[in-house]
């Protein structure tokens, strides 16, 4: 589900993609030191995303180190500290642990194995989490919930899903500033990331049988014709682009105080790319009966 909002890391300066490693590494950080080593492996560039956005509200300076890691033991790796990674690093527990709940509860035979182990492993991190933030951890769990009832009657409607994601996202923003603006644009992102997600599984989905509310939609069964993909690449063209819009229009009314060029780059480059490279998938001859 997450890995979609990620910079467009040619467009970067040096200093901002130090700043940007320096966010990934320290997210990375403070999640094995809060949670220990197993929860690193939820680690995306989305949640980088959400902690920038949430400390880009603050006047506050990053504080840069250089530090060995785990993963890379002998180079020493830029991270950064700051309230935000801290919180982000309990948003991303309790995302992902609902996510593997989730996988568990959809996989069969053998593929049942890993998450039901991933969910043993970080069932106490996820508890932990959730007692810092009952609130935020009840809303989310009961909108998954609502999501993936959804998701089992095969909801035809990639909006209505998608909306109910954008509210998972948005009450992971709320716990740490008050701004009806930035709820306004976490609504966004997660109906972009669930929309986003839903057509770049669109063909494995098809071939699985595994729920995909594109598919349903349109009732397809068996490989698309040349004019059911065009039409979907237009529907998913309209829906992602919107969703991009609205986000931005969020965006400019933000008080930027800091990180504004890697931001721009991740809304303005990242993202958009990533939404034309899912877009042209659909018009990929391979794809064509």
């Amino acid at each position: 589900m997450f890995g979609y909002a990620a910079a467009e890391i040619s467009e970067l300066k040096l200093r901002e993609y130090e700043i940007y490693k320096g966010y990934y590494c320290g997210l990375c950080r403070q999640t094995g030191k809060e949670y220990g080593p197993l929860p690193r492996a939820m680690l995306s560039y989305d949640f980088v995303f959400m902690a920038l956005l949430l400390e880009s509200q603050s006047c506050r300076r990053d504080e840069l180190c250089r530090s060995h890691c785990l993963i890379h033991p002998l180079k020493k790796k830029p991270m950064i500290r700051n309230a935000a990674l801290s919180y982000t690093a309990d948003m991303m527990l309790l995302l992902g642990y609902e996510n593997i709940l989730d996988d568990k509860k959809d996989a069969v035979g053998t593929d049942k194995i890993k998450p039901v182990c991933q969910a043993a492993l970080l069932k106490r991190a996820y508890h932990k989490a959730a007692g810092k933030y009952p609130e935020i951890a009840s809303t989310i769990r009961s909108a998954i919930l609502e999501l993936s009832a959804l998701e089992q009657e095969r909801c035809p409607s990639p909006d209505k899903t998608s909306l109910l994601f954008a509210d998972i996202m948005a009450a992971a923003f709320s716990g740490f500033v008050g701004n009806r603006v930035l709820t306004e644009l976490s609504r966004r992102l997660g109906a972009w990331i669930y929309t986003v997600d839903a057509a770049d599984d669109f063909f494995e989905d098809l071939a699985d049988g595994s729920y995909n509310p594109f598919i349903c939609e349109h009732g397809i069964r068996g490989k698309p014709g040349k004019n059911d993909l065009e039409m979907l690449a237009e529907e998913v063209s309209i829906l992602l682009f919107h969703h991009l819009d609205e986000m931005k229009k969020a965006y400019d009314l933000l008080d930027i105080k800091k990180n504004k060029g890697i931001l721009d780059n991740i809304i303005f480059f990242g993202m958009r790319r990533r939404t034309e490279s899912i877009i042209a998938k659909f018009r990929e001859t391979k794809n064509v009966e």
